[in-house]
């Protein structure tokens, strides 16, 4: 007897049991057919789901880039929970913001009182943040699958995008930086860095400290 789960959960399972088949048997020769029978439920149930294998596999790149970039901007929340609990200590209960209220996204997601230099040097690289050792990470980046990665790179760039954008429009309220074109700066910053981080030519650790050792000269500059 199939046992029943909420759709979340279901949807989950169905991409963790599809990539780890893409792993053993490779993408191609996967079928639904044999996702449902590893799962022990009916074909129906994956369709329920998702309307095709393509689309499944499309969903699994968005969900491992979003991890990714959740993994590059964690220190970010860190940092700013921290300031959060030391503006707790001193705000008095009649204040606007009552103690303890949770802090909005896009204001936890922001420098938190770092310097860009300290962002640059703390935040990891896209490589990096690749810990994890998961059925995706094996897919996504196993032989053959240069496509892939670069489909993944990007699809991580255009949201860790939008979050340096807002750290460098805070760098120039603060007026640490006079950029007049911060989603350009944005761009450059985000995907500037893929032709360097993607060479195998090149040990992972160099490609780190040459990344970073460069944006932190730029930025100096503006």
């Amino acid at each position: 007897m199939r046992i029943s789960k909420e759709p979340a959960e279901r949807k989950q399972e169905i991409i963790d049991t599809a990539m780890r088949l893409f792993y053993e048997k490779g993408y191609e020769k996967t079928s639904i057919s044999d996702i449902a029978k590893e799962m022990n439920v009916a074909q129906g149930l994956f369709y329920r789901y998702f309307p095709s294998k393509e689309v499944l596999f499309d969903t699994a790149v968005e969900q491992y880039a979003q991890l990714q970039a959740d993994q590059m901007t964690a220190f970010l929340k860190t940092s700013h929970q921290k300031k959060a609990a030391n503006v707790d200590e001193t705000v008095s209960a009649d204040e606007t913001m009552p103690v303890g209220e949770a802090m909005p996204v896009d204001e936890a997601m922001s420098a938190g009182g770092m310097t860009l230099i300290d962002i640059v040097e703390q935040m990891p690289t896209f490589i990096e943040a690749e810990q994890e050792n998961s059925y995706m990470k094996k897919v996504f980046h196993g032989p053959g699958s240069k496509e892939i990665h670069m489909r993944l790179s990007l699809s991580i760039c255009s949201k860790m995008k939008p979050v340096v954008q807002r750290l460098l429009d805070e760098s120039n309220q603060r007026g640490e930086t006079h950029i007049q074109d911060t989603e350009a700066a944005a761009s450059f910053c985000v995907y500037g860095q893929l032709g360097l981080l993607m060479d195998q030519a090149i040990p992972r650790e160099e490609r780190v400290e040459r990344v970073k050792t460069f944006l932190i000269e730029v930025l100096k500059n503006l």
